[in-house]
């Protein structure tokens, strides 16, 4: 199948941290595709610890403000973030909600006795 650069820019993928590395994300935006993902922690040669209790501020732009719940505030407040993490969270919603069903409806059977697995 012979896809024009000029039709792939007008895609945008949005993966799951199950198949993001940073190396599919350079490829991908040599050929001239957008994408947008999560990438797990041991994917990753310089890694970069964040304080889990900073204050969340962002300096990128375009922003665009979010209603989230605050401790501190024990209540929704408004809070800015990127573009880019609204529609991540906009367009990811459903592999998330099939991941969160698949996990409340597959019964999580633990056994020592390797043949119970089996039959399980």
């Amino acid at each position: 199948m012979d896809v024009s650069k000029r039709k792939l820019c007008q895609y945008h993928l949005y993966i799951d941290n199950f198949f993001t590395s940073p190396d599919l994300l350079v490829h991908l935006m040599k050929n001239g595709l957008k994408a947008t993902g999560t990438v797990r922690r041991n994917r990753i040669e310089i890694k970069h610890e964040f304080d889990k209790k900073a204050v969340k501020a962002a300096s990128v732009s375009p922003i665009k403000p979010l209603k989230r719940y605050s401790s501190d505030v024990r209540n929704k407040a408004e809070i800015r973030f990127p573009s880019a993490f609204v529609a991540y969270n906009k367009f990811m919603g459903g592999v998330d909600t099939h991941d969160f069903r698949c996990k409340k409806t597959v019964p999580k059977i633990n056994s020592k006795k390797w043949t119970w697995s089996v039959f399980i």
